[in-house]
Formats: C-alpha cells, structure tokens, sequence
C-alpha cells in the first residue's frame, strides 16, 4: 500500500512522538543523536530508536534497555544502518531489532528477545538468552553456544553467509554448542542452507529445512572435529546435493522422514554452495522458493512447504529487499512541485512513501 505524504510533515510528526528517538552520524540526515548510546540514555523500556542509513558503521551497541531498534534495512533501495557489533545485556529482555546490519560477533544475554529481517554475521546465545526468536535473517557465520538457553527458535533464516555486498565468502555456517548434555533444544526451522557443520551440539531440532549438503570442516573455524549432533533430530528436511546424506551427521541423531536427491531446487537462485560463492547477482534478484515439482511442495510436518517460504514466517518484501523495516516507511519519491519561490515562499514538497510488503 502506497500513501502520498507530505515530506517534511511527517519528519516533523515522528520527532514530536516521545517515545521515538532518531539516530544518524549520516551528515546528509539530520537526527537527534550520533549514536545509539546517547539515544538510549534518555530512553524509557519500550521506545523506539530509528537509525539512519549510513556508509560509516555505528559503534558497538550494548542494549540495557527494552529497546525496539529500527534501520532502514541492511540491503534495500536505500543505505543500510550496520552495527558493528550489539550485545543484549540484562535489563533489555523484550526488546526487539530489525532491518539492521548486524557485524562482528553479537550477544544475546537476556530473555525474549527477537530479531528479524536483519543481516547477522555471527551471534553468541548466553544461557540467560530464553526464548530466543531469529526469523527472516539472512547471513550467519556461525552461532555460538547454541543450546545453552531454553527457547532458542531459527526460523524461516537464509544461512548464506558472504558480505553484507554478497560479493565475497563461503556459504558454510559453522554452529556450536558447549557440549554439554543438558543442553536445551534448539529449533531450526523452514530455514534455508547450503553447507552447514555442526560441533559439539545436544538436542538440535532441524525440521522443515532444505539444505544442500552437511559440511564436517569449516575453513574459517580450521573445524575438522566432524558433525557431531548428539542426541538430535532431523525431520522433513530436504537435501539439494544428489550425493549427501544426514547420515554423515554423527551423535546417532534420528532421521525422520527427510528427502533427498533433489538438485536444482530454486526457482531463481544459485543451486550449489560453489555457484553461489561465485555469483555477483544482488541478493534481492534471487527467488529461493522450490519449484512447481520439488518433493519439498507440502512436505513439512506441519503439511506446508520446506525453506524459507514455508512455515510460521514466510520470506516477504521486508526480508528478501534486504530486511526493509515493516515500521518505518521509506521515500520511494519525492517531488518539488514548485522550485522556484519568491523570498519568504513556501516550498511545497510532495513524497511518496512506502511500507515494505503492505
């Protein structure tokens, strides 16, 4: 849904809610603050902080708050916000973050707290971290200490990692648990993988997933311990490479009902972890939905279809545009309907914005 908005009106209505606070070190967009802790300072548990795209990174964020963080997205039409680096520390359960680029290793140290159409390079899960909810993402390098906290929940994420350009990187996310049995089970689910290695990890529940191939060695991690996976399940997956098996996951996990030998799944995307390590095709030009045939189609155990389209969280516009925000909307044009005034004139301005999938 398109609505035509008076520019400069709604800059002023946004800054006139108090509980919103505006965020940009962009010189060419002006805010209330530089940078994210100021802003929080004067915050109250549940406000909203909007950052401003930029092309210089904003400083390591610790989130001690219940905070709603908001970019513009970390790859749409526009210049994404890039956090190098944001840690939930305690005081922040509830808060929420969205449409950012998420750099560096991050921390989760506080319970229900949800991130979504982000990009992620890696995340650490401390066991304070219940009822952790990660959907519509895209990236992931690895994921720390997964297990360690009860609630943990993938869903509906695209685990591709390369730069946020998607020009560099090897699409083989590396995830770890502590190794210890006590573990809690972690959910993955309707997610999407190309090579993915597992280390260490206790009670893992992977349904509802396509995957190309489980990898043993990560070459970022120098990881050559196997796919160690006790005690876990995997159930109504689909794997897209014509020679892998779940069984090269070792810890005994149980198989249930996972299919295989399905190349060329993708409408529109790279098929193999080579062909997409190697493409220069934008993120938002590739369609990872399964074709018309794939035995994907109505196979998941709740009756739906497998990936990332499938599921509780589907891909839409905010996820596959680069995780455009579902909140804040964004100025697709702008028009000056009478540049030239007389001195003292009024300029009149008329944009039109948009909501991403709305």
């Amino acid at each position: 849904m398109k609505t035509i908005l008076l520019f400069a009106a709604t800059l002023v209505s946004n800054l006139a809610l108090a509980t919103i606070f505006t965020v940009s070190n962009n010189p060419s967009i002006p805010a209330q603050y530089t940078d994210l802790a100021a802003a929080q300072t004067v915050a109250e548990a549940g406000d909203t902080i909007q950052i401003a795209g930029s092309t210089t990174s904003y400083n390591y964020f610790n989130c001690t708050k219940s905070l709603h963080i908001v970019g513009p997205g970390w790859g749409g039409p526009g210049v994404a916000a890039t956090l190098y680096g944001l840690t939930f520390s305690a005081g922040s359960a509830g808060s929420i973050v969205e449409g950012v680029s998420l750099q560096g290793t991050n921390y989760v140290n506080s319970a229900n707290i949800t991130i979504h159409d982000c990009y992620v390079q890696d995340l650490y899960i401390y066991a304070s971290a219940s009822n952790l909810l990660v959907r519509n993402c895209v990236g992931f390098l690895s994921l720390q200490n997964v297990g360690s906290a009860a609630g943990t929940v993938f869903a509906n994420c695209l685990f591709n990692y390369k730069d946020t350009s998607y020009d560099t990187g090897n699409p083989n996310v590396y995830i770890d648990g502590n190794n210890s049995p006590m573990d809690y089970a972690a959910t993955f689910t309707n997610c999407t993988f190309y090579k993915v290695g597992f280390h260490e990890l206790y009670n893992m529940q992977m349904q509802n997933c396509v995957l190309y191939s489980v990898n043993a060695t990560n070459a970022y991690y120098s990881n050559t311990a196997g796919n160690v996976c006790n005690n876990c399940t995997f159930a109504n997956n689909l794997l897209t490479c014509p020679s892998c098996s779940l069984n090269e996951v070792t810890g005994s996990p149980s198989l249930v009902d996972n299919l295989g030998n399905a190349t060329n799944q993708f409408v529109s995307a790279p098929q193999t972890p080579n062909a997409f390590a190697s493409s220069s095709t934008p993120l938002s030009q590739m369609n990872f939905s399964l074709i018309a045939s794939s035995p994907g189609i109505n196979a998941g155990t709740d009756g739906g279809t497998v990936g990332i389209q499938g599921g509780a969280y589907p891909f839409n516009a905010n996820s596959v545009y680069g995780g455009l925000s579902g909140v804040v909307p964004y100025v697709s044009t702008f028009i000056i309907n009478n540049p030239v005034i007389p001195q003292g004139g009024t300029l009149d301005i008329q944009g039109t914005s948009v909501i991403p999938g709305n």
